[in-house]
């Protein structure tokens, strides 16, 4: 017999011709019919919640408003006012008694300040022969820019590239020889002369350079013009030491004494120098001479030449068949160790730029020799690790206790001698020479475990010579100084001067640090006025003395002097005049000219005024918003529709009693303010908002009866404010009757949901129930026309 196996009884009607499916639906609806009531009554209570919310939050803010009236200062603020406003200016705060105060400014004050040292620039050359000072490099008060300047109506062209005896031969060129230049390095000064006695006529109207007035020479109706003041100036911005200009400088010009050609001889070795030949130039011939065992080096903090040993060795310097001065300028002479350093500054060109234009180089605490035998893992920027760097191929190994002179002796130790290394104080980096000088040094492979290289800024360059890329920080760089107690510290190898300007600014210190270049000085001005003194010290390095500042006198600042209701002379130290001399509780004088001046304290309402308007305002927000949520409304066909909150008891208490509270007279207040309606204030019975209907009502409250204003609102029984905010605190907060009423809104929202969930299930359960029931009646349905078909077939043939 045929089976049913196959045949899919969950399409409905499909054995009985009967949409049982659409049955189960129809029942199914019926029976979750209640949810469209719950659901309607979900928004109805979700509605309420919303508009409660919004209660809430107007109400919070009239809350701030009437904490705010309930500030007994809200009362208290008073208004300062000064007869003259060029004489002094004044404010009040609430402690200040109202009056009428008669002040007479006889002295004003000043700050106390220190001024440094002038001309404390170093000269533009120190010697009358400026063949070999740049334009561009002379430490002038501004750049000279390049152009064209008039002398006798002749123009003379000058670039930042001349020197300055070329500048001056370019003037007795254009004059024919008539106007000579020249410098003198003791005055700082230039000086104009006319050979045949005739006035001087200096500049024109199209002149493009300003050469005439850098170099402060002006006409005097005379046949010789001379600079009005001192040329050099310290330079504010270049770093402290740069020893690039010296170093590669011809030692022909680069010192006060120039150096003769021939050769000179260093521990038995003869070296020959040329005129030409940079300082640079000769540091090299130096160690290549020596076999890398004797190292040059120039600092232009103190403008002196150094000649560096290697470990063991000895220094021996000169020879009677010596033909170059080159020692002798350099003021080196042999000694019993390995280190010779010019006895004296050897006035070389660089030296004016070096250390930012100083006569006194601004030093940190230490040199090149101390900074030699400091541990290379805590003498510089950053720490220097352990482990090994190479140079040529060949592994230097190097200790994290190993000094700055060990590493050296180990990198020449390393390559034999080959390479070699210096160390500038100055200029604050390390230099690497080779005695190869065809092939450049290369440093650096890839299996260096320490970070020398880099903490030392050195990388494989072109020649036989690396410097490092920037100063590394060197701890003998550091400098500090004491003002008024407060350290202030420094890098002499990385700072310019206006770095350490801008630090003491920044300081504690209480004092104002700047560079005056018309005196060429700097100055230390108090930030506050008074007769109080400044207190300096360099604590390491110089920079306090070599500014000239330390061991300047101070000028007394000057403390500020009055009589106050023609009593007897009082003293502040500024020039604001506060309780702290004035007795005057509250009361803030800032004085600005010498002369009699009234001031006069009264009470400030503005506040209060204001106060009171934002109160009514926020007053009607919630009455407002409350009233559009209970009313009804009426459209076109006659029906009404009730508002949200209609009839809501909690709605229509808060409308009652924000009413009551605000406008029933205050207990214990016998006088004519005794309620809001006595400020101008009155309510409209309609919709029950207010309005101050009289303003004049409120002024003359404010300004004849302000003590009982302040107790309408602030009386701690029955103060409007007071109670207001009793109410609104017992409403709107944490567990106020508001808050208490939307969380059993809450509640119920919640509880239709799980009634609803309930009901969906029951109503899965019978859908369930259901479709079994109809699957197995399409099954039963199935196998009987089955068997129908069956017997219908077997008559048919016969065969029953």
């Amino acid at each position: 017999m045929t089976t049913t196996s196959g045949v899919d009884l969950s399409i409905s009607g499909l054995a009985t011709g009967f949409d049982w499916k659409s049955v189960i639906t129809q029942l199914a609806n019926a029976e979750r019919s209640p949810e469209l009531r719950w659901h309607q009554n979900q928004t109805r209570i979700n509605g309420k919640n919303t508009a409660f919310d919004r209660i809430k939050t107007f109400m919070g803010a009239l809350q701030t408003d009437v904490q705010t009236l309930k500030d007994p200062k809200l009362f208290s603020s008073r208004t300062a006012a000064a007869s003259d406003a060029t004489l002094a200016t004044a404010s009040a705060d609430s402690t200040a008694a109202p009056g009428t105060f008669a002040f007479n400014i006889t002295q004003l004050a000043t700050a106390a300040k220190i001024n440094g040292t002038a001309n404390i620039g170093k000269a533009l050359s120190p010697t009358s022969n400026v063949s070999a000072v740049k334009v561009s490099d002379a430490n002038f008060v501004t750049a000279v820019s390049g152009g064209n300047f008039t002398i006798n109506g002749k123009s003379v062209t000058v670039a930042t590239t001349d020197t300055l005896q070329q500048v001056f031969d370019k003037i007795a060129t254009a004059t024919g020889n008539n106007v000579n230049g020249n410098y003198d390095p003791t005055t700082d000064k230039f000086t104009l002369t006319s050979a045949n006695g005739s006035e001087i006529v200096l500049g024109s109207a199209t002149d493009t350079s300003n050469f005439l007035q850098v170099s402060q020479l002006y006409n005097n109706a005379s046949a010789s013009i001379t600079s009005t003041s001192a040329l050099g100036r310290v330079n504010r911005t270049n770093s402290i030491y740069d020893s690039s200009t010296q170093l590669n400088a011809t030692v022909g010009t680069g010192f006060s004494t120039a150096v003769t050609a021939g050769t000179f001889t260093v521990n038995g070795k003869q070296i020959t120098v040329a005129a030409t030949d940079s300082l640079q130039g000769v540091f090299s011939k130096i160690a290549i001479a020596t076999g890398s065992t004797v190292a040059g080096s120039y600092n232009a903090a103190t403008d002196k030449i150094q000649l560096l040993a290697a470990t063991g060795v000895t220094l021996t310097l000169g020879d009677a068949a010596d033909t170059s001065n080159f020692l002798q300028t350099a003021k080196l002479a042999g000694n019993s160790s390995g280190t010779a350093i010019s006895t004296a500054a050897v006035g070389g060109v660089g030296a004016g730029v070096t250390h930012a234009g100083f006569t006194t180089p601004i030093t940190g605490d230490g040199n090149s020799v101390e900074q030699l035998q400091t541990g290379v893992a805590a003498g510089f920027g950053s720490p220097v690790t352990a482990g090994t760097f190479t140079i040529n191929g060949t592994a230097v190994t190097i200790g994290a206790g190993d000094t700055l002179q060990t590493v050296f002796n180990n990198i020449a130790t390393a390559t034999g001698n080959k390479v070699t290394a210096t160390y500038d104080a100055a200029a604050d980096k390390i230099t690497l020479t080779s005695t190869d000088t065809l092939n450049p040094i290369t440093l650096g492979a890839g299996g260096d475990t320490s970070n020398f290289l880099s903490v030392t800024g050195l990388a494989t360059g072109t020649n036989n010579v690396v410097t490092s890329a920037a100063r590394i920080g060197g701890t003998h760089a550091q400098g500090a100084m004491s003002i008024n107690g407060v350290i202030v510290n420094y890098n002499a190898g990385t700072d310019s001067l206006q770095n350490i300007l801008d630090r003491i600014n920044n300081a504690a210190a209480g004092v104002t640090a700047s560079y005056d270049a018309q005196n060429d000085r700097f100055n230390l001005t108090n930030k506050n006025t008074g007769d109080t003194g400044i207190v300096l010290q360099d604590v390491t390095g110089n920079f306090l003395a070599a500014t000239g500042l330390a061991g300047s006198a101070l000028t007394h600042g000057k403390n500020l002097t009055y009589t106050l209701n023609d009593g007897p002379p009082l003293v502040s130290q500024g020039n604001t005049i506060t309780a702290d001399s004035s007795n005057v509780t509250g009361l803030t004088v800032n004085a600005l000219n010498l002369g009699k001046v009234s001031v006069t304290v009264g009470s400030d309402t503005t506040a209060l005024k204001t106060a009171i308007q934002n109160f009514v305002k926020d007053y009607n927000s919630v009455q407002t918003y409350i009233n559009t949520q209970t009313a009804s409304s009426t459209d076109s066909t006659g029906n009404v529709t009730a508002g949200i909150l209609a009839a809501d008891p909690d709605a229509n208490g808060i409308i009652k009693n924000l009413r009551s509270l605000s406008f029933a007279p205050v207990a214990g207040l016998t006088g004519a303010v005794n309620q809001l309606a006595s400020l101008g204030i009155k309510t409209n019975g309609k919709d029950n908002t207010i309005e101050l209907s009289d303003a004049t009502a409120l002024d003359t409250a404010l300004s004849g009866s302000l003590n009982s204003v302040q107790k309408l609102f602030t009386d701690a029984t029955s103060g409007v404010a007071t109670q207001l905010d009793n109410y609104l605190t017992h409403t709107i907060g944490t567990d106020g009757t508001l808050a208490n009423h939307m969380a059993s809104l809450t509640k119920q929202v919640t509880s239709i949901d799980a009634q609803i969930a309930t009901l969906e299930k029951t109503v899965a359960a019978d859908s369930a129930h259901w479709t079994k029931a109809f699957q197995q009646m399409e099954t039963a349905q199935a196998q009987i026309t089955q068997q129908l078909n069956y017997l219908t077939q077997a008559i048919n043939k016969g065969s029953l």
